[in-house]
């Protein structure tokens, strides 16, 4: 059981609450299904780290592939294949309180930013469309959303120190950086070919 699980993670994986008490902390990372699993503290060294087995203790199936999962205050965000909808989950429940109408099509990446309190989501659009778009939710002021273009296809997203978002757009082997408000700081193109999906790391 333990095996399985592990093997399952994917790079992605959000810290929901710390217990000293009980030496735990709970994650939330995501597959097909969105999980919290439980590790705990290493009594002797004082270094966190993961057990051979590790308990889940909650499960969120949305049906549908996840694409992304971000957490902010007390909410879990989801975007998946076959909606064009963010799903919006209470951490501590795992209970669906509602849903974001971002209209954003074939979403591809979701990331969220405490400061400005709004969520990112890529969309790369139809086939052949050339629609790539990275959508900003304002979560504050009645999902105000906002839209801006980029280069093609945006899959992952991250938002650096001083709360720019960065896309990685695996199709120009590129990697850009926007202020909050769709400005284009600056571009990286990389080397090689990306042909797989591009991973960013916060």
């Amino acid at each position: 059981m333990g095996k399985s699980l592990v093997s399952c993670f994917f790079e992605t994986m959000y810290i929901l609450s710390v217990n000293k008490c009980e030496r735990t902390v709970s994650f939330v990372c995501y597959n097909i299904v969105c999980t919290v699993v439980h590790f705990v503290v290493n009594d002797n060294s004082g270094a966190e780290v993961m057990p051979s087995t590790p308990t889940l203790t909650e499960a969120i199936s949305v049906g549908s592939q996840i694409f992304g999962v971000t957490v902010l205050g007390t909410n879990i965000f989801i975007i998946c294949s076959g909606t064009t909808d963010v799903f919006v989950y209470d951490s501590m429940t795992f209970m669906l309180q509602n849903t974001i109408p971002v209209q954003a099509s074939d979403p591809r990446g979701l990331v969220s930013c405490s400061r400005y309190n709004c969520l990112y989501i890529s969309s790369i659009g139809p086939s052949e469309s050339n629609n790539f778009l990275i959508h900003r939710v304002e979560l504050a002021a009645g999902y105000a959303l906002m839209r801006w273009k980029t280069d093609k296809n945006p899959y992952d997203l991250s938002v650096n120190s001083i709360c720019n978002v960065l896309v990685a757009c695996c199709g120009a082997s590129k990697l850009q950086e926007f202020s909050t408000f769709g400005i284009l700081i600056r571009e990286i193109v990389l080397q090689g070919t990306c042909r797989r999906q591009c991973m960013l790391c916060s």
